[in-house]
């Protein structure tokens, strides 16, 4: 039940990461965003604890990287998230 949650807010913090690039933010930081997929990863830090927590935070930002990012966003993400 623990990993199929974990995999359901993976999925939910990736359509929200795509959604996040859909939406512009202007006037602010270029590159800014909203950081909506960070909702799933508070979801599962509440939902899961920790540990859960840290690997759908790893999950979103290897994920989201893969599928939207170029070869630099990946260690932009990582130290935004750490």
């Amino acid at each position: 039940a623990v990993l199929l949650l974990l995999a359901m807010l993976a999925a939910s913090a990736l359509v929200l990461s795509w959604l996040d690039l859909l939406i512009p933010v202007s006037g602010v930081l270029p590159g800014a965003k909203l950081g909506l997929a960070n909702l799933s990863v508070l979801m599962g830090l509440y939902l899961l604890g920790p540990g859960a927590g840290g690997v759908l935070c790893l999950l979103k930002v290897l994920l989201s990287t893969f599928l939207f990012g170029n070869a630099f966003s990946f260690f932009y993400a990582w130290q935004e998230a750490s």
